[in-house]
């Protein structure tokens, strides 16, 4: 279901001054409009005729077009600034370290997300990682990638559980594992209202190091708690999404789908 919601939300993206017809939008999903309409609502729990009016509102009253338009439609709809992400974390636990070098144990499992599947991992003090994957890669090969000392024990049915909690509620523990400049990006990140995106600059200044951009980009490129860790909330400069270790199409969803899902 992910990939029809990310080609329908592409189209929707593209630079074009008329909204496309949801005719349109469903040829290239390769879905009947019936079919794509109720994939839309179980996703993001708005219809998708609302989203596209919604489009043509803000097209025609702020003359936005493409994902200007998309995103401003979409956050018109529910707005962003319900705080969920902070909403999903009960507790933030840091721990400098090298996660190469954590030699401890690490439950993990797979689950299903509305972008896609996902690995998640967790220690005694909380998640430590949750990464996005296609059906080609091995989630296990990735997290050894991150965690190369640590031991595993697999476990999907808490697996499943944990990724309710992150993406529903009722909220869990995080446990972020770094260096001491990875920590204060990450947290920084937490600590933002999650209805905003920020620029690289606009974070390093926040965090009182406007010399620091380019390592604050390095720092949230390595971030592998994808969605609590809001690592998709940071665009380039000219207001472009930029890139993102997941892909720019995953970006994007969760930018909507944070916005349009009711609260």
């Amino acid at each position: 279901m992910f990939t029809s919601i990310a080609q329908t939300l592409a189209v929707l993206a593209q630079p074009r001054t008329a909204v496309p017809p949801l005719s349109r939008v469903a040829s290239v999903t390769g879905l009947s409009q019936a079919r794509l309409r109720r994939y839309f609502l179980d996703w993001s729990g708005v219809e998708l005729d609302l989203l596209l009016n919604a489009c043509e509102v803000v097209g025609d009253e702020d003359g936005l077009i493409g994902q200007d338009r998309l995103f401003a439609a979409a956050h018109a709809l529910q707005l962003r600034g319900q705080d969920r992400l902070r909403h999903c974390i009960v507790d933030l636990q840091l721990q400098v370290a090298d996660a190469r070098h954590w030699r401890g144990l690490l439950n993990w499992g797979c689950s299903r997300s509305p972008f896609g599947d996902c690995v998640i991992a967790w220690t005694d003090l909380g998640l430590c990682h949750l990464e996005f994957f296609e059906h080609a890669q091995d989630p296990l090969r990735l997290l050894k990638e991150r965690w190369v000392a640590a031991r595993f024990e697999r476990d999907d049915v808490v697996a499943l559980s944990k990724a309710a909690a992150v993406f529903e509620g009722p909220g869990l523990a995080l446990h972020l594992v770094g260096s001491a400049f990875q920590l204060d990006v990450w947290r920084a990140l937490v600590a933002r209202d999650s209805g905003e995106t920020v620029t690289y600059g606009e974070l390093a200044s926040a965090m009182s190091k406007p010399n620091a951009s380019r390592a604050v980009g390095t720092a949230v490129g390595s971030n592998r708690i994808g969605w609590l860790v809001p690592c998709h909330h940071v665009v380039r400069a000219d207001g472009g999404l930029g890139g993102f270790h997941w892909g720019v199409d995953r970006k994007r969803a969760m930018l909507v789908w944070e916005s349009v899902r009711p609260g």
